[in-house]
């Protein structure tokens, strides 16, 4: 969305948490102060503000503190930026900002930009060690899998967090097959659903076929808009909400306070 245009769709009664907003990236550093009131006045209740490295982690916490109860951090490491020295730095941030972050991620697998085998054997240990962590220390779990080059990141990262045991994990703006879905649900695992879907008809079925009870809701600000060469923002999660209501022919007001509740079930917070 652009300009200063809402959905309209809190008016309706609708409310979201968007599950996963990059609040730190320089296309908002002119204008977040309306970002953060369209989503307001569109019936957003919270941003969970997911940071990629350690020092984006800094920023989210800032802005977090100018809007307190409404942006919530997360620290993480993108897996197309891990490497050896980001990953000490995450690793010295986990210790040093405890307490300061409602969940770890954004993190996981992408095959698209990590094609050296070194560089994937170094992605797979260090996002295994992260979700070491995570189920260590029961704290939520944002998953970034990009599949590629024949190769199946969802499936793999299903199996790293069976073996681990990680209980708490929601794979975040779900591109994936549905029997991947199945299996991530099956589990006890969350799918979160972003805004490239309400121009995706390709991928309703993967709303049809996941349990309400099962889904997240975010805009992966600024990508991943609902029209296409637009800056996404978190004003829009709420048009995620029409839809899944429109695919699975619910209430959009029961289809709101369920995954609003899902939402901070899973964060550990109060809206």
């Amino acid at each position: 969305m652009s300009g200063g245009q809402t959905s309209g769709f809190g008016v309706c009664g609708l409310m979201a948490i968007d599950s996963h907003a990059h609040l730190t990236f320089d296309v908002f550093k002119g204008d977040l102060e309306d970002v953060i009131s369209r989503a307001k006045n569109s019936g957003v209740r919270a941003i969970i503000c997911v940071s990629v490295d350690a020092r984006d982690f800094l920023e989210a916490l800032r802005i977090s503190e100018g809007y307190t109860n409404y942006v919530y951090p997360t620290l993480g490491l993108a897996p197309q930026m891990a490497d050896e020295i980001k990953f000490e730095e995450f690793l010295d941030a986990l210790e040093r900002w405890k307490g300061k972050y409602v969940a770890i991620g954004e993190c996981g697998l992408d095959y698209y930009w990590r094609t050296n085998s070194d560089e994937v054997k170094f992605m797979i240990k260090s996002f295994s060690r992260i979700a070491e962590i995570a189920r260590n220390d029961d704290i939520p779990l944002i998953v970034h899998a990009r599949s590629a080059h024949g190769k199946n990141a969802y499936r793999e990262i299903v199996r790293i967090l069976r073996n681990l045991g990680v209980e708490r994990a929601v794979f975040h703006a779900f591109l994936g097959r549905k029997g991947d879905a199945r299996e991530i649900t099956r589990m006890g695992w969350l799918v979160s659903i972003p805004t490239i879907y309400i121009r995706r008809p390709d991928l309703w079925e993967i709303i049809k076929a996941t349990s309400l009870e099962c889904m997240l809701v975010e805009t992966d600000s600024p990508y991943l808009p609902p029209s296409k060469g637009e800056r996404n923002e978190p004003a829009n999660v709420i048009r995620v909400l029409e839809l899944i209501s429109k695919v699975k022919e619910m209430d959009a007001e029961e289809v709101s306070e369920i995954i609003l509740s899902n939402t901070c079930g899973f964060f550990g917070i109060k809206v």
